[in-house]
């Protein structure tokens, strides 16, 4: 079995996984929190080290498997931010990048679609 996952989708999809998964690690892991707690925010920062560095250099990004819990995490809250801050449902996006995280390749014509779906049902 991999040890990692591959993450192929378009650029912006990978900057908004790092993006979410930096906010996680502030909420999930504080600075000054307990050591665990140290030891994860580090290795989870590490890993979006990692990933950006992967996506640049091959367009792609992977990260370990067993962060797939935490990714995921990290995805539905930066999801739950924006529909709270913007009032509106980002639902289908949200899934979208999630499958993404765990290895189903999206393309920019699958995310747009999500995006759409989700800005209709929010205008009704």
């Amino acid at each position: 079995m991999a040890k990692s996952i591959a993450v192929n989708c378009p650029p912006r999809i990978n900057d908004i996984i790092a993006l979410a998964v930096r906010n996680y690690v502030d909420v999930a892991f504080p600075p000054g929190s307990g050591e665990c707690s140290l030891v994860a925010r580090e290795a989870l920062l590490d890993a979006v080290k990692e990933f950006e560095q992967s996506c640049q250099n091959t367009g792609k990004g992977s990260y370990n498997r067993r962060m797939r819990a935490m990714v995921r995490e990290a995805i539905k809250l930066h999801y739950r931010l924006l529909e709270e801050d913007e009032g509106r449902s980002f639902a289908c996006e949200c899934a979208a990048v999630i499958e993404a995280c765990e290895g189903i390749p999206k393309t920019d014509a699958e995310i747009r679609a999500a995006e759409d779906k989700d800005h209709r049902a929010s205008t009704g």
